[in-house]
């Protein structure tokens, strides 16, 4: 807890203040004793750093403080408690309370004496003061058992010998003294002492019958049990109501055992003061705090953590004031924050504070405007003092909400809807994840969440009834990203799967299937739909080689791979464990390795059920070969695969044919089987453009419109979606400036086909250059091939472009790779006429 700054610097000179800061400000009065020397603290042992620093006039004044506190202390309790006793009807000793407090004090002082003078005396000191307890109350304790002992008392042997009772109090006292001040310079500083003087003092008045040693028993018990209580930041003051309740008619061991008790709880955890101020007090601060929220900040300086540093016991309550603060002022809650984390046992309200403050900033969230700044409200929330879980679910709802913001700024309301809904699906898993076992603690928030998903269901409620009223269209079409299985966007192939079934089901032996095909036309998509497609029987794993292509050798391919294996194998619905493989004895021959492994895998899959591995872009392992990372054993693989494994088959997928790549596949794939994979059927494309999705209305489009944009896709799926996203974008984009019942412009003449082509050219550019770039590289990037596209895309004949033989040779491959077709006389012309758009659009081809 940060000390106030003044303009004058702190002097205690004071014994009284010195007493405050010994009970109520332990860790100041430890940075205060360090700030003279790193050696100094609260014990105040001055004659250790008196050679260090006796100049220092903050010291000088700190030694006049601590003595004055040594000897005025215990005479003052003395005088307190006989006349609280005088008020209360208790017989009280007046006369030998202070005979044994001042001879206590007296004995105290010069023990310190000797330790200013002499501070390397403190081990024998020590040593001498563990003697004088062993004889004095060892002997009296196993006296019980052997009486005859009961006469070598260093007590009862200065009884004896004394003249009167007074000087023996006044011996026995300065001999306690003597051996409590080393107690309090060894063990406990100076607030040992000060208890201890104390403790002695009030229980030589309070105690029935000094004589015998019972009631220096009890009082050096009580002063033993104050002065450890202290050693661990305690307080001195309480040490009264330990000696007035408890020494007297206690007596021998049992008095000593009961005292050094009471006062650890009296005086350790200071129950008396905590009980009836500390608690209270903060209950009190509290609920006003949660009352009356703008007096939150001016109220928390009054908590009792500020003027008390060594509380042991809990201050309940403090987690509410901490929220309050949080939710009227997020600076003054960082401070207090500050404040409990420098305290000395209250660190417990942060995290339950910060867990309110979360569940208020959650409730709070009522409308979707309070929902999108959540983020910003939650923002300075110090995430580090928050427990593992609960941070990380705070960042999930941080995500939630500033997506929401972005779904809700979307331009149109079919966008908004989407956004909202993906929103939706992830606040649903959250609280799926509430009913965890490990999460049994979070289950509270499960209310707040409930509430956020009424609030988000409730906003796409509003939008799909104003879509509706003004006839916007849900964006369903989906174009370049690669479809998930079971997406709904994907569409026809039917061929394609009965082809793959014939291949790998129904004929007696296997056959690996090679799909062929121009980039764009959805072969990765048809890959990931196998899983679905197969049955459950196939355990399918789709492995793009253009991502693991990239591995710096073998091993780490093949690892990639296993990687990959086995996290299919976990999902449903097969949900069974592959074997690990060690990544170490994979480096040392990992072709071997991987094919041995494999053996391991064809026995977990079990009787009726066999391994699909997919590979798709397969060419790209070519540029591997070629850079070292993968050598010939690759093909070596492959060849072995097909050939021996056979609850194993292969399909691989790309855009190059065999005789484009490496001749070592020829080899590896000898009895592979070639499956074009080119456009749509007129059937499929049409599907795909009228119905993208279940839920799209049906006569969004005129059948004149249907067919050019079949047309201009030649059923090639990329475009297909991307002309139909591009023009619903453009037709919501319209209506959003019309008023809501505007009856709606549908279905779509032709021209909003037409008007959409110089849009699609542009925002396809990426995906139509990487067909060209396809185009050079099977055509050998021969010289003749711009010029000749771009002739054919004007609707010239192109026979000027060029070497004859070069140019028809590149006619055909170009008709082979469904890039051009030919008519009736003979014209070549694009299959996909948006293709020509595009390359005319091109300055530089």
């Amino acid at each position: 807890m940060a000390e106030p700054h003044d303009s004058a610097p702190v002097v205690l000179r004071n014994p009284w203040a010195l007493l405050y800061w010994l009970v109520f400000r332990g860790l100041a009065l430890r940075r205060y004793a360090q700030s003279m020397h790193t050696d100094f603290d609260e014990a105040l042992a001055v004659w250790k750093v008196r050679g260090h620093v006796g100049h220092d006039p903050r010291f000088r004044a700190l030694c006049w403080a601590r003595w004055g506190l040594l000897g005025a202390a215990p005479c003052c309790a003395v005088l307190l408690t006989g006349s609280l006793c005088l008020l209360s009807g208790v017989e009280f000793h007046w006369r030998q309370a202070l005979l044994i407090g001042v001879s206590y004090t007296v004995g105290t002082l010069l023990s310190d004496a000797l330790l200013w003078h002499y501070p390397q005396a403190e081990r024998w000191l020590g040593r001498g003061m563990w003697f004088f307890l062993a004889e004095t109350f060892g002997v009296q304790l196993v006296a019980r058992w052997f009486p005859a002992l009961a006469s070598f008392n260093l007590l009862a042997l200065l009884a004896v010998i004394s003249p009167s009772a007074d000087f023996s109090l006044v011996v026995r006292g300065v001999a306690v003294g003597v051996a409590g001040g080393v107690a309090g310079g060894v063990a406990g500083g100076v607030a040992g002492g000060v208890a201890g003087g104390v403790a002695v003092g009030v229980a030589g008045g309070v105690a029935v019958g000094v004589a015998g040693g019972v009631a220096g028993g009890v009082a050096f018990g009580v002063a033993v049990g104050v002065a450890v209580g202290v050693a661990f930041g305690v307080a001195f003051g309480v040490a009264v109501g330990v000696a007035f309740g408890v020494a007297g008619g206690v007596a021998g061991g049992v008095a000593v055992g009961v005292a050094v008790g009471v006062a650890f709880l009296v005086a350790f955890l200071r129950l008396p003061l905590y009980l009836l101020w500390e608690l209270p007090r903060c209950w009190h601060l509290s609920g006003r705090a949660w009352r009356q929220p703008e007096q939150a900040a001016g109220l928390w300086q009054q908590q009792p953590l500020h003027y008390d540093e060594v509380i042991q016991l809990p201050l309940l309550g403090l987690e509410q004031h901490l929220a309050v603060l949080g939710a009227v002022d997020p600076d003054t809650c960082l401070e207090a924050l500050a404040d409990v984390g420098a305290s000395l046992r209250q660190q417990w309200a942060i995290p339950r504070a910060l867990g309110l403050i979360l569940s208020t900033e959650l409730a709070r969230c009522t409308t979707p405007a309070l929902l999108e700044r959540f983020h910003d409200a939650t923002a300075w929330l110090p995430q580090g003092l928050m427990a593992a879980d609960e941070r990380e679910f705070l960042g999930v709802l941080q995500s939630i909400s500033a997506d929401t913001a972005g779904a809700l700024a979307g331009m149109t309301r079919a966008t908004r809807q989407q956004g909202l809904q993906t929103q939706l699906k992830r606040l649903q898993a959250q609280r799926v994840a509430l009913g965890h076992r490990d999460r049994a603690r979070m289950r509270h928030y499960a209310e707040p969440l409930t509430q956020w998903q009424d609030v988000l269901e409730a906003e796409a409620v509003r939008l799909a009834h104003e879509q509706t009223l003004i006839g916007e269209l849900p964006m369903r079409y989906s174009a370049g990203a690669v479809l998930e299985p079971g997406a709904v966007a994907f569409q026809g192939r039917d061929d394609l799967f009965y082809a793959l079934e014939n291949l790998l089901i129904n004929a007696p032996s296997k056959t690996t299937p090679l799909l062929l095909g121009q980039p764009r036309t959805g072969k990765s998509s048809a890959l990931k739909q196998l899983p679905r497609r197969l049955g459950a029987q196939v355990l399918s794993v789709y492995l793009d080689m253009e991502r693991r292509g990239t591995a710096a050798d073998a091993a780490g391919l093949f690892s990639d791979v296993v990687g990959e294996m086995r996290a299919a194998a976990l999902r449903p619905p097969h949900a069974m464990s592959l074997p690990a493989l060690d990544e170490a004895v994979l480096k040392s021959d990992p072709y071997r390795v991987f094919e041995n492994w494999l053996d391991e895998v064809e026995g977990v899959l079990g009787v009726g059920r066999w391994l699909f591995l997919t590979l798709d872009e397969f060419d790209r392992i070519d540029q591997a070969v070629r850079s070292g990372r993968l050598d010939e054993r690759w093909f070596f693989l492959l060849r072995s695969l097909i050939q021996h494994h056979s609850r194993i088959a292969l399909a691989l997928c790309g855009t190059f044919t065999l005789a484009e790549c490496d001749p070592r596949w020829y080899e590896a794939l000898k009895s592979a089987q070639l499956l074009p994979v080119s456009y749509l059927q007129p059937d499929e494309a049409r599907r795909v453009f009228t119905q993208p999705a279940p839920d799209f209305p049906a006569h969004v489009y005129s059948e004149a419109a249907i067919l050019r944009a079949l047309d201009l896709t030649g059923g090639q799926p990329y475009l297909v979606h991307l002309l139909g996203a591009t023009v619903v974008q453009t037709y919501n984009r319209q209506r959003a400036d019309l008023p809501p019942g505007t009856p709606p412009g549908t279905p779509l003449p032709v021209q909003a086909i037409d008007a959409a082509i110089p849009d699609v050219v542009a925002s396809g550019d990426l995906a139509l250059r990487s067909i060209w770039q396809w185009l050079e590289q099977i055509g050998q990037k021969a010289e003749s091939i711009p010029p000749l596209l771009r002739a054919l895309a004007h609707g010239q004949p192109g026979d000027a472009s060029g070497d004859p033989e070069q140019r028809l040779a590149l006619l055909e491959l170009f008709c082979e790779r469904d890039l051009l077709a030919q008519d009736d006389h003979g014209a070549y012309y694009f299959r996909v006429p948006l293709m020509a758009y595009w390359i005319r659009a091109q300055r530089h081809l």
